[in-house]
């Protein structure tokens, strides 16, 4: 994740940078803004982790069994 990728984030969640600082959109809603950024960023992850195990399963590096990893992770975000 880049830093670009970071602000990206940042800005969906309802943050607005000024001076190298962040400030929520809307006085009084931190808490709000904290908890989207903080869903974005875990979703991105969680894609990024789903990702990998889904090559593994692919090139045939199964060290799950029957289990499609890759599922369950993505499974997480829905749940």
């Amino acid at each position: 994740m880049t830093r670009d990728d970071i602000i990206r984030m940042a800005r969906e969640a309802g943050c607005v940078i000024r001076n190298g600082h962040a400030y929520p959109e809307h006085v009084g809603s931190i808490d709000q803004m904290l908890a989207r950024f903080a869903a974005l960023v875990a979703a991105v992850e969680r894609e990024a982790c789903a990702q990998m195990a889904e090559a593994f399963h692919r090139h045939q590096y199964d060290f799950t069994g029957n289990l499609e990893l890759h599922e369950a992770i993505r499974a997480r975000g829905r749940g």
